[in-house]
């Protein structure tokens, strides 16, 4: 079956018998078999080698003369990219997913300078009288009142027969607006990109290529498809080619995940004044992921905190109040006795997170995963010393200047320790912080990688051609891989529960 599902995919036969069931499923891709120091090394050289071609074949282009679509925005994923490249005048309008009505996946919440008491969508905020700064060309669900019974013009025979409940309905007006862009960039829901029949670019945000395009049904399908048929795939961590390796797509390219260098910058937050004088506090350590043990570790980080805090009167811990965990985190702070010791932020706009980062002394990120994500990267960028756990060697193989500088801790013992030297050395504190922003700029930097963003999306405009043939994911699958792979369908949960 997985075999039959990966040919109907990609040399697009007629769509497989879909069942409820996984396709294939992985309980943890950063311990793929493929992802060695020399393949990732591969991967990096041939990503470089990609962009100078890029880079060269359009040097005459224009970007700032396309018409652009990015669509999907999950946790802002799309739109930490458009930012910046919008700054530089390219000309992006946003799509969100039509059914992603959260406030969080609006670019809005990049902007918002305010707190909440839990997730909302913008129209509870408008009903409870939460004003959000206005971000322009940004677009939801739009309308479409034409006659559902006619097909879009422009859709593929392939498309209406397979996937006619994503073509008609609430997503015409979206595939109609998406369709009269020079190109594309999906995300989140990248089947959208995909059905709109333009030129476009894929990436990914995290449970859309580990966990929907795991599935064995209509929407798996379509989200592999998605992937498959981009021009490029563009992936900014490892994992993502454990991911490649599972589904059998040859078409990645490594480009960094970049954050707008200007708005993520050091600086003296405001908040710290508040903090000191809510707690009497001195030294604040920050974690800004949401309360999730089982993928972020977050009691590894409250225990870590709580031994290092008892050699350190001064020292708080300053944590978001929200997440599946928080019952959980407040009996944890309660028996370690640490309650006056944690100061718990509401769910608060990204405007003042960034504010939190720059108040802070040291960031704690997640240490489960083994990659940093968007919280992480941020804490980067504000030049703050990141302690977590991270796949190293992995990092030090795929990055432009090898493994970021994050504290490594495997255990509570770990956080602390790392802790205790930080806080008794305000110098090398200085020094990491540095290293970390430098870190950030060569490698995640927006004014690093604008060149070659414009550069990917003049040339699938432009619908030039990519010969996929030399790529290191070109490499048959090993029966290592085979065997990790069976394991891990052998022992993926109950269908369609995402649990790993």
């Amino acid at each position: 079956m997985f075999l039959k599902n990966l040919l109907a995919t990609f040399n697009r036969q007629p769509a497989p018998t879909l069942e409820d069931g996984w396709h294939s499923w992985d309980p943890h891709p950063w311990k793929h078999p493929w992802l060695t120091s020399n393949n990732l090394r591969k991967m990096r050289d041939y990503s470089r080698a990609f962009f100078e071609r890029e880079l060269k074949k359009t040097a005459r282009m224009d970007a700032r003369q396309l018409k652009i679509g990015f669509c999907g925005n999950l946790a802002n994923n799309l739109y930490f990219r458009g930012r910046p490249l919008r700054r530089a005048g390219l000309d992006i309008d946003i799509f969100l997913h039509p059914d992603d009505k959260y406030v969080m996946a609006h670019p809005v919440w990049e902007e918002f300078d305010g707190v909440l008491e839990g997730p909302a969508t913008l129209d509870e905020l408008e009903a409870m009288g939460v004003a959000v700064a206005e971000v322009p060309n940004v677009y939801s669900r739009l309308p479409d009142t034409s006659d559902t019974s006619v097909p879009l013009p422009f859709l593929r025979e392939y498309d209406k027969t397979h996937f006619a409940s994503y073509v008609e309905g609430p997503y015409r007006g979206t595939l109609s607006a998406l369709h009269a862009k020079d190109v594309l960039w999906g995300a989140q829901a990248t089947y959208l990109a995909y059905l709109a029949n333009r030129p476009y670019i894929a990436s990914q945000t995290g449970g859309d290529i580990w966990l929907e395009a795991a599935r064995g049904d209509m929407l798996g399908y379509l989200q592999r498809m998605a992937y498959a048929k981009a021009r490029v795939f563009i992936v900014s961590n490892p994992w993502s080619y454990a991911h490649a390796r599972r589904y059998g797509l040859k078409n990645l390219i490594y480009l960094p995940m970049t954050l707008d260098e200007t708005q993520y910058c050091p600086g003296h937050g405001e908040a710290r004044k508040e903090w000191e004088a809510i707690s009497g506090g001195d030294f604040f350590v920050l974690t800004t992921s949401r309360l999730d043990e089982k993928n972020k570790g977050s009691f590894l980080a409250i225990e870590g905190f709580a031994k290092f805090a008892q050699s350190c009167p001064g020292a708080r811990l300053v944590a978001p109040s929200w997440g599946n965990d928080r019952k959980q985190a407040d009996e944890a702070v309660a028996k370690l006795g640490i309650a006056d010791r944690v100061i718990w932020l509401p769910l608060s706009g990204k405007a003042k997170v960034r504010d939190y980062l720059r108040s802070a002394d040291v960031f704690i990120d997640q240490f489960v995963l083994g990659y940093f994500g968007a919280a992480g990267l941020e804490a980067m960028a504000t030049g703050l010393p990141v302690i977590g756990r991270s796949e190293v060697a992995q990092y030090e193989a795929l990055c432009e200047t090898g493994a970021p500088p994050i504290l490594q801790a495997e255990d509570a013992q770990g956080v602390t320790e790392v802790l205790g030297g930080l806080q008794s050395n305000p110098a090398r504190r200085k020094q990491v912080g540095e290293l970390t922003r430098k870190w950030f700029l060569e490698n995640h930097g927006s004014a690093r990688w604008i060149p070659h963003h414009e550069a990917l999306l003049n040339a699938t405009a432009a619908g030039h051609k990519v010969d996929w043939r030399r790529s290191p994911l070109q490499a048959a699958i090993s029966d290592e891989e085979w065997a990790y792979h069976h394991a891990g369908l052998t022992a993926a949960p109950p269908f369609p529960n995402y649990q790993w």
